[in-house]
């Protein structure tokens, strides 16, 4: 089963480059979920025509049968590895009730998928509808999505929620967290809750590029890397490396038991990739047509891809949620020497990942608190 999933998981898409090519952004935070994957798949229909391939492509799939089960296996799968571990996914597709699909489509998206149909009005009460959706899905993390006063043209929106909460296998200490002094990326100083662990066993690895020490949630099949560039180095450098070695590669340190100074955090963010996707190689989606597998009249095209993602960590643990919406517009290394302690009271990456298939789930960056 494992080795099934493994397999399946390293076939959906070439995940951890796109999610760093993706991190260029300067915000407090920019996080990409595994679950994208499925996201872009569900507007492949077809493996024949040039939007289905250039998908395929993008997502290192070969056909379409193969993206169907491989991503089957992965959401049916990543949430058993740890009973303390609480994952959710859930899709969605709405539907304005004068666009017809395709009845081979949606019936690829429920089995699939397991995507709620929903064929409503897009009237001027969708936006805060689909808005109920999200924060049900994401357990009240991700309460308004969409801006519920502006007008969702349509005709289809894709949805997808995650959320996920994991305990620390060995949680800080309340008692020690004090405010102490933390070095923003533009070089001013803040003051943060900086928890501490006398004693805290994780992964250490240290390179010319980077410091990382990982922490383990639950029973250790979910991790969160921290990762300090190297004095003179920046984040660039940090992601050129791990482009090479793979995130794998930060789990796979020295086991230290040390000290450990990490700040609480409580980030969010929002962002359209409509922008970015092009630059990857995926730009067919944007250009108007018919999609002659999900409706045979009405020619259309993608319009945004946007997602919003929330993540925290304190004392007891890491949790987080995020969502992602596809709407659709008609036309007209060594250790070397055993460090003593582990302090992240500079910028720094963050990266939660399943530990033994290196499935990276949530990737941010902190520069400022």
């Amino acid at each position: 089963m494992l080795q099934k999933y493994k397999n399946s998981r390293r076939k959906i898409c070439k995940l951890q480059s796109f999610l760093l090519n993706l991190r260029q952004d300067k915000r407090s935070i920019t996080v990409l979920r595994f679950t994208e994957p499925a996201s872009a798949g569900r507007l492949i229909i077809t493996d024949s025509d040039m939007k289905g391939r250039e998908l395929l492509g993008y997502l290192g799939c070969e056909n379409l049968s193969e993206l169907n089960s491989n991503v089957s296996a992965v959401l049916s799968n990543f949430r058993y590895f740890d009973a303390d571990v609480r994952m959710k996914s859930a899709n969605s597709i709405w539907i304005e009730n004068s666009f017809q699909i395709m009845p081979q489509y949606r019936s690829s998206l429920e089995e699939w998928y397991g995507a709620e149909v929903v064929n409503t009005d897009f009237d001027k009460t969708v936006a805060a509808r689909i808005n109920d959706w999200v924060s049900e899905k994401t357990d009240g993390m991700i309460p308004e999505f969409l801006n519920p006063t502006e007008a969702v043209k349509g005709p289809l929106v894709l949805l997808n929620a995650f959320s996920f909460k994991a305990p620390w296998n060995t949680p800080f200490d309340e008692a020690l967290t004090k405010n102490e002094p933390f070095t923003n990326l533009d070089g001013s100083v803040s003051q943060t809750a900086m928890m501490h662990a006398k004693e805290m066993t994780g992964s250490y690895q240290a390179t010319d590029d980077y410091t990382s020490f990982t922490i383990p949630f639950g029973n250790g099949s979910y991790v969160i890397s921290l990762v300090l560039p190297a004095e003179g180095k920046d984040f660039n450098s940090v992601i050129a490396e791990l482009k090479k070695t793979g995130v794998e590669n930060l789990t796979q340190g020295t086991t230290l038991d040390i000290e450990v100074a990490v700040p609480k955090f409580s980030v969010e963010t929002g962002i359209d990739f409509r922008g970015k996707l092009p630059q990857l190689g995926l730009s067919s989606i944007f250009s108007g047509g018919i999609w002659d597998r999900i409706n045979m009249d009405s020619p259309f095209m993608v319009g945004s891809v946007l997602q919003k993602v929330r993540f925290t960590v304190d004392e007891q643990g890491g949790e987080g949620a995020g969502t992602s919406a596809i709407i659709t517009i008609e036309m007209g290394g060594d250790a070397g020497e055993t460090p003593k302690e582990f302090r992240a009271d500079r910028p720094f990456l963050f990266i939660v990942s399943e530990r033994r298939t290196a499935t990276p789930i949530f990737l941010g960056q902190i520069v400022k608190l």
